[in-house]
Protein backbone atom coordinates (compact mmCIF):
# COMPACT_ATOMS: atom_id res chain seq x y z
CA UNK A 1 0.00 0.00 0.00
CA UNK A 2 1.76 3.43 -0.77
CA UNK A 3 1.31 6.16 1.59
CA UNK A 4 1.54 9.66 1.40
CA UNK A 5 4.47 11.99 2.88
CA UNK A 6 3.41 13.80 5.81
CA UNK A 7 4.59 16.47 3.76
CA UNK A 8 1.03 16.43 1.26
CA UNK A 9 -1.64 18.11 2.00
CA UNK A 10 -4.02 14.60 1.99
CA UNK A 11 -7.34 17.06 1.21
CA UNK A 12 -5.64 18.07 -2.44
CA UNK A 13 -3.85 14.73 -2.59
CA UNK A 14 -5.10 11.11 -1.77
CA UNK A 15 -4.78 7.55 -2.54
CA UNK A 16 -7.87 5.06 -3.00
CA UNK A 17 -7.75 1.44 -3.53
CA UNK A 18 -9.46 0.05 -6.76
CA UNK A 19 -11.43 -2.15 -4.77
CA UNK A 20 -13.04 0.86 -2.88
CA UNK A 21 -14.50 2.52 -6.64
CA UNK A 22 -17.97 2.75 -6.94
CA UNK A 23 -19.85 4.24 -10.02
CA UNK A 24 -17.88 7.33 -10.50
CA UNK A 25 -14.20 7.73 -11.27
CA UNK A 26 -13.23 11.02 -11.02
CA UNK A 27 -11.37 11.86 -8.04
CA UNK A 28 -14.33 14.77 -6.85
CA UNK A 29 -16.05 11.94 -5.61
CA UNK A 30 -13.41 10.26 -3.36
CA UNK A 31 -12.50 13.46 -1.80
CA UNK A 32 -11.64 12.18 1.91
CA UNK A 33 -13.25 15.11 2.77
CA UNK A 34 -16.67 13.02 2.07
CA UNK A 35 -16.30 10.25 3.89
CA UNK A 36 -18.30 11.46 6.79
CA UNK A 37 -20.52 9.90 4.73
CA UNK A 38 -20.15 6.66 4.83
CA UNK A 39 -19.00 7.41 8.55
CA UNK A 40 -22.47 8.15 9.44
CA UNK A 41 -24.52 5.79 7.75
CA UNK A 42 -23.08 2.80 9.49
CA UNK A 43 -24.02 4.32 12.44
CA UNK A 44 -28.38 3.77 11.42
CA UNK A 45 -30.48 2.01 9.56
CA UNK A 46 -31.48 3.34 6.37
CA UNK A 47 -32.64 2.34 2.72
CA UNK A 48 -32.17 4.19 -0.90
CA UNK A 49 -34.59 5.99 -3.00
CA UNK A 50 -34.49 3.95 -6.03
CA UNK A 51 -36.10 1.03 -3.11
CA UNK A 52 -38.80 3.25 -1.79
CA UNK A 53 -40.04 4.88 -4.77
CA UNK A 54 -42.77 4.53 -7.26
CA UNK A 55 -41.02 6.88 -9.94
CA UNK A 56 -37.96 8.92 -10.77
CA UNK A 57 -38.41 11.11 -13.34
CA UNK A 58 -37.57 14.65 -14.83
CA UNK A 59 -38.98 16.77 -17.73
CA UNK A 60 -38.01 18.27 -20.80
CA UNK A 61 -37.87 22.15 -22.32
CA UNK A 62 -40.04 23.15 -25.35
CA UNK A 63 -38.72 25.71 -27.61
CA UNK A 64 -38.59 28.85 -26.27
CA UNK A 65 -41.20 31.18 -27.28
CA UNK A 66 -42.76 28.30 -29.17
CA UNK A 67 -45.78 27.11 -29.89
CA UNK A 68 -46.05 24.66 -27.01
CA UNK A 69 -46.82 27.42 -24.44
CA UNK A 70 -49.47 29.16 -23.38
CA UNK A 71 -51.44 31.70 -20.81
CA UNK A 72 -51.71 30.51 -17.29
CA UNK A 73 -55.53 30.53 -17.87
CA UNK A 74 -55.64 28.13 -20.48
CA UNK A 75 -52.08 26.37 -19.69
CA UNK A 76 -50.32 23.85 -18.04
CA UNK A 77 -47.70 25.34 -14.95
CA UNK A 78 -44.24 25.09 -16.40
CA UNK A 79 -42.17 24.75 -13.23
CA UNK A 80 -38.19 25.17 -13.36
CA UNK A 81 -35.57 24.99 -10.75
CA UNK A 82 -35.88 28.73 -9.82
CA UNK A 83 -39.51 28.32 -9.61
CA UNK A 84 -40.38 26.21 -6.35
CA UNK A 85 -38.28 27.54 -2.88
CA UNK A 86 -37.34 25.07 0.36
CA UNK A 87 -40.76 26.01 1.98
CA UNK A 88 -42.74 24.76 -0.93
CA UNK A 89 -44.02 28.00 -2.17
CA UNK A 90 -44.35 28.49 -5.87
CA UNK A 91 -45.96 32.11 -7.74
CA UNK A 92 -47.93 30.50 -10.35
CA UNK A 93 -47.78 34.45 -11.87
CA UNK A 94 -44.43 34.32 -12.42
CA UNK A 95 -44.57 31.03 -14.39
CA UNK A 96 -44.42 29.46 -17.77
CA UNK A 97 -47.34 27.84 -18.74
CA UNK A 98 -47.92 24.80 -21.83
CA UNK A 99 -50.78 23.82 -23.62
CA UNK A 100 -52.70 21.25 -22.08
CA UNK A 101 -52.22 18.68 -25.31
CA UNK A 102 -48.47 19.02 -24.87
CA UNK A 103 -48.75 18.34 -21.19
CA UNK A 104 -50.58 15.33 -22.02
CA UNK A 105 -48.62 13.94 -24.82
CA UNK A 106 -45.25 15.35 -25.19
CA UNK A 107 -44.29 15.23 -21.91
CA UNK A 108 -47.17 12.58 -20.14
CA UNK A 109 -43.82 11.43 -18.75
CA UNK A 110 -42.93 13.93 -16.08
CA UNK A 111 -46.24 15.23 -15.29
CA UNK A 112 -46.49 16.23 -11.33
CA UNK A 113 -48.54 14.69 -8.91
CA UNK A 114 -49.11 16.41 -5.19
CA UNK A 115 -46.33 15.73 -2.86
CA UNK A 116 -43.87 14.48 -5.29
CA UNK A 117 -40.29 16.07 -3.83
CA UNK A 118 -38.49 17.99 -6.52
CA UNK A 119 -34.60 18.30 -6.57
CA UNK A 120 -32.58 20.66 -9.03
CA UNK A 121 -30.30 19.02 -10.18
CA UNK A 122 -28.30 21.20 -12.70
CA UNK A 123 -26.94 24.59 -12.62
CA UNK A 124 -26.42 27.25 -10.35
CA UNK A 125 -29.38 25.86 -8.17
CA UNK A 126 -28.40 22.26 -8.04
CA UNK A 127 -29.17 20.81 -4.84
CA UNK A 128 -32.16 22.79 -3.67
CA UNK A 129 -35.04 20.42 -2.49
CA UNK A 130 -38.62 20.72 -2.04
CA UNK A 131 -42.38 18.69 -2.21
CA UNK A 132 -45.03 19.83 -4.61
CA UNK A 133 -47.88 20.10 -2.39
CA UNK A 134 -50.82 21.92 -4.90
CA UNK A 135 -53.17 20.37 -6.14
CA UNK A 136 -53.20 21.68 -9.93
CA UNK A 137 -51.84 19.36 -12.54
CA UNK A 138 -48.14 20.50 -13.33
CA UNK A 139 -45.03 19.83 -15.34
CA UNK A 140 -41.39 20.24 -15.27
CA UNK A 141 -38.33 20.83 -17.38
CA UNK A 142 -35.23 18.40 -17.55
CA UNK A 143 -33.00 20.22 -14.42
CA UNK A 144 -35.31 18.89 -12.24
CA UNK A 145 -35.94 15.40 -10.97
CA UNK A 146 -38.91 14.34 -8.94
CA UNK A 147 -39.65 11.34 -6.95
CA UNK A 148 -42.58 9.21 -6.24
CA UNK A 149 -42.16 7.49 -2.78
CA UNK A 150 -44.25 5.20 -1.28
CA UNK A 151 -46.69 5.27 1.23
CA UNK A 152 -44.50 4.33 4.12
CA UNK A 153 -42.13 7.74 3.13
CA UNK A 154 -43.02 10.73 3.84
CA UNK A 155 -41.62 13.11 1.23
CA UNK A 156 -41.10 15.90 3.54
CA UNK A 157 -39.31 14.14 5.80
CA UNK A 158 -37.11 12.96 2.68
CA UNK A 159 -36.66 16.30 2.13
CA UNK A 160 -36.24 17.76 5.41
CA UNK A 161 -33.17 14.96 5.77
CA UNK A 162 -31.95 16.11 2.27
CA UNK A 163 -31.92 19.74 3.58
CA UNK A 164 -29.57 19.24 6.63
CA UNK A 165 -25.88 20.00 6.26
CA UNK A 166 -25.58 15.59 6.15
CA UNK A 167 -28.13 15.98 3.13
CA UNK A 168 -26.39 18.56 1.07
CA UNK A 169 -23.01 16.67 1.82
CA UNK A 170 -24.52 13.42 -0.03
CA UNK A 171 -25.86 15.79 -2.46
CA UNK A 172 -22.81 17.93 -2.86
CA UNK A 173 -20.53 14.60 -3.87
CA UNK A 174 -22.95 13.55 -6.48
CA UNK A 175 -22.70 16.94 -8.49
CA UNK A 176 -19.81 16.72 -11.09
CA UNK A 177 -17.64 19.75 -10.62
CA UNK A 178 -17.68 20.87 -13.98
CA UNK A 179 -18.68 24.17 -16.05
CA UNK A 180 -22.16 23.42 -15.35
CA UNK A 181 -22.80 20.95 -12.45
CA UNK A 182 -25.49 18.13 -12.96
CA UNK A 183 -26.60 14.90 -10.88
CA UNK A 184 -28.36 12.17 -13.05
CA UNK A 185 -31.36 10.17 -12.06
CA UNK A 186 -29.59 7.13 -11.62
CA UNK A 187 -27.44 9.49 -8.45
CA UNK A 188 -30.32 10.40 -6.77
CA UNK A 189 -31.51 6.94 -6.76
CA UNK A 190 -28.93 5.87 -4.75
CA UNK A 191 -29.24 8.09 -2.22
CA UNK A 192 -29.85 6.87 1.48
CA UNK A 193 -32.59 7.25 2.69
CA UNK A 194 -32.70 6.54 6.82
CA UNK A 195 -35.33 3.85 7.78
CA UNK A 196 -37.48 5.10 10.85
CA UNK A 197 -40.92 4.58 11.46
CA UNK A 198 -43.51 6.97 9.63
CA UNK A 199 -44.71 8.19 12.91
CA UNK A 200 -41.21 9.29 13.62
CA UNK A 201 -41.33 10.85 10.49
CA UNK A 202 -44.08 13.05 10.89
CA UNK A 203 -42.69 14.11 14.41
CA UNK A 204 -39.77 15.53 12.81
CA UNK A 205 -41.81 16.90 9.79
CA UNK A 206 -43.58 18.79 12.67
CA UNK A 207 -40.68 20.05 14.19
CA UNK A 208 -39.30 21.58 11.38
CA UNK A 209 -42.80 22.70 9.79
CA UNK A 210 -42.97 24.76 13.59
CA UNK A 211 -39.75 26.04 13.04
CA UNK A 212 -40.30 27.70 9.37
CA UNK A 213 -43.36 29.02 11.05
CA UNK A 214 -41.29 31.09 13.36
CA UNK A 215 -38.67 31.90 10.62
CA UNK A 216 -41.81 33.28 8.32
CA UNK A 217 -42.85 35.50 11.20
CA UNK A 218 -39.82 37.18 11.75
CA UNK A 219 -40.07 37.65 7.64
CA UNK A 220 -43.54 39.19 8.14
CA UNK A 221 -42.18 41.59 10.64
CA UNK A 222 -39.54 42.33 8.14
CA UNK A 223 -41.59 43.29 5.64
CA UNK A 224 -43.60 45.48 7.48
CA UNK A 225 -40.93 47.01 8.26
CA UNK A 226 -39.71 47.68 4.73
CA UNK A 227 -42.92 48.35 3.92
CA UNK A 228 -42.76 51.27 6.10
CA UNK A 229 -39.78 53.00 4.74
CA UNK A 230 -41.71 53.86 2.14
CA UNK A 231 -44.48 55.26 4.02
CA UNK A 232 -42.41 57.43 6.33
CA UNK A 233 -40.33 58.50 3.23
CA UNK A 234 -43.19 59.90 1.32
CA UNK A 235 -44.94 60.93 4.08
CA UNK A 236 -41.72 63.15 5.16
CA UNK A 237 -41.17 64.36 1.88
CA UNK A 238 -44.72 65.19 0.30
CA UNK A 239 -44.39 62.56 -2.27
CA UNK A 240 -47.89 61.22 -3.80
CA UNK A 241 -47.51 57.72 -6.09
CA UNK A 242 -49.91 58.17 -9.03
CA UNK A 243 -52.19 55.39 -9.56
CA UNK A 244 -51.26 53.27 -11.94
CA UNK A 245 -54.62 52.59 -14.09
CA UNK A 246 -56.48 55.59 -13.03
CA UNK A 247 -56.94 58.28 -15.14
CA UNK A 248 -56.85 62.05 -13.88
CA UNK A 249 -59.52 63.65 -16.47
CA UNK A 250 -60.34 62.83 -19.99
CA UNK A 251 -59.79 65.31 -22.21
CA UNK A 252 -62.53 65.99 -25.62
CA UNK A 253 -61.70 66.87 -28.66
CA UNK A 254 -63.88 68.69 -30.85
CA UNK A 255 -66.55 65.83 -32.38
CA UNK A 256 -64.60 63.24 -30.73
CA UNK A 257 -64.71 62.69 -26.29
CA UNK A 258 -64.65 59.75 -24.32
CA UNK A 259 -67.86 59.40 -21.93
CA UNK A 260 -66.55 59.47 -18.39
CA UNK A 261 -69.29 56.28 -17.77
CA UNK A 262 -67.81 53.98 -20.54
CA UNK A 263 -65.80 51.15 -18.43
CA UNK A 264 -62.78 51.47 -20.35
CA UNK A 265 -62.74 54.88 -19.67
CA UNK A 266 -63.31 54.35 -16.10
CA UNK A 267 -60.65 51.38 -15.66
CA UNK A 268 -58.32 53.55 -17.82
CA UNK A 269 -58.54 51.34 -20.34
CA UNK A 270 -59.06 54.22 -22.78
CA UNK A 271 -57.78 57.28 -22.94
CA UNK A 272 -57.04 60.41 -24.63
CA UNK A 273 -53.79 62.40 -24.50
CA UNK A 274 -52.10 65.93 -26.54
CA UNK A 275 -49.99 65.61 -28.92
CA UNK A 276 -48.04 68.60 -26.80
CA UNK A 277 -47.50 66.09 -24.20
CA UNK A 278 -46.14 63.14 -25.70
CA UNK A 279 -43.83 65.33 -27.75
CA UNK A 280 -40.22 64.70 -27.72
CA UNK A 281 -40.96 61.70 -25.73
CA UNK A 282 -42.00 58.65 -25.55
CA UNK A 283 -45.11 57.23 -27.34
CA UNK A 284 -45.95 54.25 -26.00
CA UNK A 285 -49.74 53.99 -24.10
CA UNK A 286 -48.33 53.17 -20.99
CA UNK A 287 -46.19 56.33 -20.71
CA UNK A 288 -49.31 58.66 -21.44
CA UNK A 289 -51.22 56.83 -19.10
CA UNK A 290 -48.81 56.70 -15.92
CA UNK A 291 -45.24 57.73 -16.78
CA UNK A 292 -46.61 61.08 -17.32
CA UNK A 293 -48.01 61.49 -14.51
CA UNK A 294 -44.43 61.37 -12.56
CA UNK A 295 -44.73 60.79 -8.31
CA UNK A 296 -43.66 64.91 -6.96
CA UNK A 297 -43.79 66.05 -4.07
CA UNK A 298 -46.07 68.29 -3.01
CA UNK A 299 -44.70 70.33 0.04
CA UNK A 300 -41.43 70.58 -1.44
CA UNK A 301 -39.88 71.77 -5.19
CA UNK A 302 -39.26 68.80 -7.36
CA UNK A 303 -35.63 68.77 -9.44
CA UNK A 304 -35.39 66.22 -12.49
CA UNK A 305 -32.83 63.82 -11.25
CA UNK A 306 -30.42 64.93 -14.31
CA UNK A 307 -29.97 68.24 -12.46
CA UNK A 308 -28.78 67.41 -9.07
CA UNK A 309 -26.99 63.94 -10.59
CA UNK A 310 -24.18 61.97 -12.44
CA UNK A 311 -26.01 59.53 -14.50
CA UNK A 312 -23.41 56.97 -16.56
CA UNK A 313 -23.64 53.39 -17.70
CA UNK A 314 -21.59 51.30 -16.89
CA UNK A 315 -18.99 49.16 -18.86
CA UNK A 316 -19.63 46.08 -20.97
CA UNK A 317 -17.89 42.67 -19.46
CA UNK A 318 -18.25 39.32 -20.21
CA UNK A 319 -17.88 36.24 -18.27
CA UNK A 320 -14.88 35.07 -20.27
CA UNK A 321 -13.24 38.60 -19.19
CA UNK A 322 -14.00 38.23 -15.81
CA UNK A 323 -11.08 37.80 -13.33
CA UNK A 324 -11.58 36.55 -10.31
CA UNK A 325 -11.27 38.92 -7.41
CA UNK A 326 -12.87 40.90 -4.51
CA UNK A 327 -15.17 43.37 -6.55
CA UNK A 328 -18.55 42.72 -7.39
CA UNK A 329 -19.88 42.89 -11.17
CA UNK A 330 -23.28 44.98 -10.75
CA UNK A 331 -25.16 43.92 -14.09
CA UNK A 332 -28.85 43.39 -15.28
CA UNK A 333 -30.46 41.11 -12.12
CA UNK A 334 -30.56 41.67 -8.40
CA UNK A 335 -27.43 39.86 -7.51
CA UNK A 336 -24.30 40.09 -8.74
CA UNK A 337 -23.16 37.15 -11.00
CA UNK A 338 -20.09 37.03 -10.33
CA UNK A 339 -16.76 39.22 -8.86
CA UNK A 340 -13.75 40.79 -10.69
CA UNK A 341 -10.25 41.71 -9.36
CA UNK A 342 -11.07 45.43 -10.80
CA UNK A 343 -13.29 48.26 -10.02
CA UNK A 344 -14.54 51.03 -12.09
CA UNK A 345 -16.58 52.95 -9.81
CA UNK A 346 -15.72 53.85 -6.10
CA UNK A 347 -18.27 53.26 -3.05
CA UNK A 348 -21.16 55.52 -2.20
CA UNK A 349 -23.09 54.80 -6.11
CA UNK A 350 -26.38 54.32 -6.98
CA UNK A 351 -27.16 51.68 -9.91
CA UNK A 352 -30.17 50.70 -11.92
CA UNK A 353 -30.21 47.37 -13.73
CA UNK A 354 -29.98 48.40 -17.60
CA UNK A 355 -31.72 45.08 -18.90
CA UNK A 356 -33.62 41.91 -18.49
CA UNK A 357 -36.24 40.87 -15.94
CA UNK A 358 -35.31 43.23 -13.39
CA UNK A 359 -34.33 46.12 -15.43
CA UNK A 360 -35.02 48.97 -13.37
CA UNK A 361 -33.53 47.74 -9.89
CA UNK A 362 -32.13 50.14 -7.87
CA UNK A 363 -29.00 49.47 -5.92
CA UNK A 364 -27.08 51.22 -3.45
CA UNK A 365 -23.49 50.15 -3.09
CA UNK A 366 -21.15 51.20 -0.01
CA UNK A 367 -18.52 49.60 -1.79
CA UNK A 368 -16.09 49.84 -5.08
CA UNK A 369 -17.64 47.66 -7.79
CA UNK A 370 -17.57 47.16 -11.66
CA UNK A 371 -20.37 48.59 -13.30
CA UNK A 372 -21.49 47.12 -16.14
CA UNK A 373 -25.04 46.06 -17.41
CA UNK A 374 -26.57 49.50 -15.62
CA UNK A 375 -26.90 52.71 -15.03
CA UNK A 376 -24.66 54.32 -12.37
CA UNK A 377 -26.17 57.47 -10.40
CA UNK A 378 -23.99 59.48 -8.01
CA UNK A 379 -24.53 63.49 -6.42
CA UNK A 380 -22.73 65.94 -8.52
CA UNK A 381 -22.35 67.72 -4.95
CA UNK A 382 -22.57 66.00 -2.01
CA UNK A 383 -23.49 69.15 0.48
CA UNK A 384 -26.64 69.87 -1.93
CA UNK A 385 -27.96 66.19 -2.17
CA UNK A 386 -26.74 63.55 -0.86
CA UNK A 387 -26.48 60.01 -2.97
CA UNK A 388 -27.93 58.25 0.08
CA UNK A 389 -30.48 60.59 -0.05
CA UNK A 390 -30.87 60.35 -3.75
CA UNK A 391 -30.99 56.84 -3.21
CA UNK A 392 -33.56 56.60 -0.50
CA UNK A 393 -36.03 58.47 -3.16
CA UNK A 394 -35.76 56.00 -6.03
CA UNK A 395 -36.28 53.14 -4.22
CA UNK A 396 -39.24 54.38 -2.78
CA UNK A 397 -40.53 55.16 -6.69
CA UNK A 398 -39.22 51.76 -7.51
CA UNK A 399 -42.19 50.50 -9.05
CA UNK A 400 -42.00 54.12 -10.65
CA UNK A 401 -38.76 53.02 -12.06
CA UNK A 402 -40.16 49.38 -13.23
CA UNK A 403 -42.56 51.10 -15.20
CA UNK A 404 -39.70 52.60 -17.16
CA UNK A 405 -39.05 49.33 -18.95
CA UNK A 406 -39.40 49.18 -22.52
CA UNK A 407 -39.03 46.33 -25.16
CA UNK A 408 -41.27 42.47 -25.29
CA UNK A 409 -38.37 40.48 -25.72
CA UNK A 410 -35.48 41.99 -23.66
CA UNK A 411 -36.81 44.62 -21.22
CA UNK A 412 -34.99 47.62 -21.02
CA UNK A 413 -34.38 50.80 -18.24
CA UNK A 414 -32.45 53.77 -20.47
CA UNK A 415 -30.61 56.71 -18.47
CA UNK A 416 -32.80 59.35 -20.45
CA UNK A 417 -35.43 58.28 -18.88
CA UNK A 418 -33.61 58.04 -15.71
CA UNK A 419 -32.45 61.71 -15.89
CA UNK A 420 -36.87 62.83 -15.64
CA UNK A 421 -37.46 60.98 -11.90
CA UNK A 422 -38.09 64.00 -9.83
CA UNK A 423 -36.52 64.35 -6.72
CA UNK A 424 -37.70 66.44 -3.54
CA UNK A 425 -35.47 69.61 -3.21
CA UNK A 426 -35.27 69.56 0.71
CA UNK A 427 -32.61 70.93 2.81
CA UNK A 428 -29.26 68.91 3.85
CA UNK A 429 -31.09 68.46 7.03
CA UNK A 430 -33.79 66.73 6.40
CA UNK A 431 -31.93 64.51 3.98
CA UNK A 432 -29.42 63.57 7.08
CA UNK A 433 -32.84 63.03 8.72
CA UNK A 434 -34.62 61.16 6.26
CA UNK A 435 -31.53 58.82 5.87
CA UNK A 436 -30.76 58.30 9.64
CA UNK A 437 -33.89 57.34 10.24
CA UNK A 438 -34.51 55.15 7.61
CA UNK A 439 -31.07 53.29 8.28
CA UNK A 440 -32.07 52.30 11.70
CA UNK A 441 -34.79 50.43 10.23
CA UNK A 442 -32.92 48.80 7.66
CA UNK A 443 -30.68 47.73 10.62
CA UNK A 444 -33.47 46.40 12.51
CA UNK A 445 -34.81 44.10 9.26
CA UNK A 446 -31.28 42.74 9.30
CA UNK A 447 -31.30 41.86 12.49
CA UNK A 448 -34.71 40.10 11.85
CA UNK A 449 -33.29 38.51 8.91
CA UNK A 450 -30.66 37.09 10.71
CA UNK A 451 -32.94 35.59 13.52
CA UNK A 452 -34.92 34.40 10.71
CA UNK A 453 -32.27 32.20 9.16
CA UNK A 454 -30.90 31.46 12.60
CA UNK A 455 -34.09 29.09 13.57
CA UNK A 456 -34.30 27.48 10.10
CA UNK A 457 -30.30 26.66 10.52
CA UNK A 458 -30.91 25.65 14.34
CA UNK A 459 -33.89 23.35 13.26
CA UNK A 460 -31.73 21.80 9.83
CA UNK A 461 -28.78 20.80 12.91
CA UNK A 462 -31.87 19.60 15.52
CA UNK A 463 -33.41 17.46 12.48
CA UNK A 464 -30.17 15.98 11.21
CA UNK A 465 -29.67 14.86 15.49
CA UNK A 466 -32.87 13.50 15.54
CA UNK A 467 -32.48 11.31 12.48
CA UNK A 468 -29.15 10.31 13.39
CA UNK A 469 -29.36 9.63 16.87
Amino acid sequence: MYKLPSHIDPNKIFIIQFSELERRFDPYYYNPHFKVIDGKLSKIEYSTIRKESIKIFSGITPKSGGSDYTNQIEGVPFIRSGDFDEENRIDFNGLNYVKAEVHNKLMKASQLNKFDMLIAIVGATIGKVGVYNYDLEANINQAICAVRFKENINPYFVQIFLLTSFGQTILNRLKRPVARANINLEEIASIPIPQLPKEVQQEIVDFYDNAIKKKQSKEIQAQELLASIDDYLLGELGITLPAENIVDKVIGYQNFELNGQNPLVKNGRLFLTRFSEVSGGRLDPKNSLYLGKKSKSIIYENIALSKIAIIEKGQSITSKEVVEGEYPVIAGGQSSPYSHNQYNNEANIITVSASGAYAGFVWYHDYPIFASDCSVIRSKDESLFSTKYIFEVLKAKQKEIYFLQQGAGQPHVYSTDLEKILIPAVSKDIQDKVVCHIKSIRHEIQELQKKAMKVIEQAKEETEKMILK
